[in-house]
């Protein structure tokens, strides 16, 4: 039953989950999503696109992809972070490349697929990236010391960085929550 326990973790009672547990789904979402933006999924069409797209899309976002980003912050702090770096980089299958001396000497050859380099630079930086927000991003109420205003303060400021927005436009592009906030006001 151990081996069942860990093939279903939504199955188990919330006193048996473990951080590594908490963090593998999250972890294999924005794998996926690192290993499509690096080009590695070039055959499966538009639907995995999309599907990320609709991931990472303001309207959406905070279902999905901002929960994430917290789901690995909760398991990051209850982790070794040298556990946590680990597991990292086993699921973004980087672990050998940086931790065997030679492995990266193979690169520097003039016989290596400039299309493997080109993959593997991207999932290294996609990695540095999530590390970055992980660590970095503390603008949720409950994560950081911030309220509802200060996260939509943020996004205001975001929006406004990318390019001049007209109010209506600015309150379309905000997520739905914060939507209903600016109405109010």
């Amino acid at each position: 039953t151990l081996f069942r326990s860990y093939k279903f973790p939504e199955q188990l009672p919330l006193s048996e989950l473990s951080p590594p547990m908490l963090i593998e789904h999250p972890l294999r979402c924005l794998v996926l999503c690192a290993q499509v933006h690096a080009g590695m999924w070039k055959r499966n069409g538009f639907s995995l696109v999309n599907q990320i797209y609709y991931y990472h899309n303001v309207k959406c976002r905070q279902e999905m992809f901002d929960k994430d980003i917290l789901m690995l912050q909760a398991g990051a702090s209850m982790m070794d972070p040298n556990h946590f770096i680990m597991i990292m980089l086993s699921r973004f299958e980087l672990y050998e490349i940086l931790s065997t001396p030679d492995y990266g000497k193979r690169f520097s050859t003039e016989s290596t697929n400039k299309d493997v380099l080109q993959q593997t630079t991207t999932l290294i930086e996609e990695m540095l990236h999530l590390i970055i927000m992980i660590v970095g991003e503390r603008y949720s109420p409950g994560v950081g010391h911030v309220n509802a205003k200060d996260e939509i303060r943020r996004e205001i400021i975001h929006l406004l960085s990318i390019k001049p927005m007209a109010h209506s436009e600015l309150v379309k592009a905000l997520p739905e929550d914060e939507n209903k906030e600016i109405d109010r006001k």
